[in-house]
C-alpha cells in the first residue's frame, strides 16, 4: 500500500550518512495489518453495496467469490477486475485462480472441528 507523499517524513530513517524512506506501508509496522485489513474491507463493502457483488470476502489481500454457476462467476470476477483497476487497486495475476473448485482457506479453517488449540 502506497504512503502519500506528505507522511514520507513518518517513514524514514537516517543511517550512515544516508536516508531511507519507506514509500510503501511495511508490515513490520506495529498498525500495518490493521491498515492493510481495514482498507481490504472497505474495498469488500463498494463490491458488495455499490456493485451487487453479494457472494466476496477476503482474507488480507485475498478475495474469493462465489457463485452458482461459473458464468455467473466470471462476470463477478470481471466486475471485481473492473473495479479494482479503476480505483488503481494491484492485482496480482499469479494469485487468480478459477472459477473452480479449489479452497480458499486451509482446510483446518475451513472446519473448525479440526482445529487444534495448544
Amino acid at each position: 500500500m502506497p504512503i502519500h507523499p506528505s507522511d514520507w517524513n513518518l517513514l524514514g530513517i537516517h543511517w550512515q550518512a544516508q536516508y531511507y524512506v519507506d514509500l510503501y506501508l511495511p508490515f513490520g509496522l506495529r498498525s500495518a495489518p490493521f491498515l492493510f485489513n481495514q482498507v481490504s474491507d472497505d474495498l469488500e463493502w463498494v463490491l458488495k453495496h455499490n456493485y451487487g457483488l453479494q457472494h466476496v470476502i477476503h482474507i488480507l489481500g485475498d478475495y474469493f467469490i462465489a457463485e452458482a454457476t461459473k458464468v455467473d462467476c466470471l462476470g463477478s470476477f470481471s466486475t471485481l477486475l473492473i473495479v479494482f483497476m479503476s480505483l488503481r487497486v494491484p492485482t496480482v495475476a499469479a494469485k487468480t485462480l478459477g472459477p473452480s473448485h479449489y479452497g480458499f482457506a486451509p482446510h483446518e479453517l475451513r472446519h473448525p472441528k479440526n482445529v487444534g488449540y495448544p
